[in-house]
């Protein structure tokens, strides 16, 4: 698991990175990393990028591995502007997780954001956590790991005809309910709650026009004595 500065990760904390390794980040460079934690713990659809469809093939590690999950380009744009003057560990392969990284010493590997990846936002997106991501300049097939507080997210609507692999037995759907309320604000699970409630209400009121309607159509002169149409004469 993941360690923001001195924020608790969500899982074993025995088992944990740490991002600000070579330093503290700045805080606009830091909100898009909690973006990304909290887009990787709690959005359902990266699910369909699971690295292994084979459930048996993802023991005895790997369960939780995605592989080319589509970010907006616009998204990682403003997120490398964000950091590409903040220090960051990276290794050969330029992935915050390569090996170099857990080592006791990580200052040689200590470059600012715009050094490891040449300037690049493509190349930041698509390196820094390994095959996870990829820069997508397709906007409209892509993810982004932020939305408005108290928005829908529109992550939903992204790739509809995707299908998620199969689910394995050992994932805890309780574990993600767990990480997911506690990634929520209450405001923010009232939201949800609230846009329910207007599409049942909506359903509703499209179900009264539409018998209304008819009713008015059946009240022209003739309609009732209209014969019924029998499609076997």
């Amino acid at each position: 698991m993941r360690r923001i500065g001195n924020r608790e990760p969500i899982y074993d904390p025995e088992k944990t990175f740490n991002y600000e390794s070579c330093g503290p980040l700045s805080q606009k460079c830091l909100d898009f990393f909690i973006n990304e934690e909290c887009f990787y713990e709690c959005d359902v659809n990266i699910g369909k990028f699971r690295r292994h469809q084979q459930c048996e093939e993802t023991l005895p590690n790997g369960a939780l591995e995605v592989i080319d999950i589509p970010i907006k380009a616009s998204y990682c744009d403003s997120w490398y502007e964000a950091c590409k003057d903040d220090q960051l560990c990276a290794g050969e392969n330029g992935s915050i997780f390569d090996a170099e990284c857990f080592n006791d010493d990580v200052t040689p590997h200590c470059r600012t954001v715009a050094e490891h990846y040449n300037g690049n936002p493509a190349e930041f997106c698509n390196k820094t956590f390994g095959s996870a991501f990829f820069y997508e300049t397709n906007e409209n097939n892509a993810y982004t790991m932020w939305f408005q507080k108290g928005a829908a997210n529109p992550n939903d609507w992204v790739l509809p005809w995707v299908d998620y692999p199969e689910r394995c037995g050992f994932h805890s759907q309780d574990d993600t309910a767990a990480v997911c309320s506690a990634a929520l604000q209450p405001d923010q699970e009232k939201s949800y709650k609230d846009v329910a409630i207007a599409a049942i209400v909506l359903s509703c009121i499209s179900i009264v026009l539409w018998v209304v309607m008819f009713g008015f159509v059946c009240n022209f002169p003739g309609c009732g004595n209209k014969k019924h149409f029998d499609p076997m004469t």
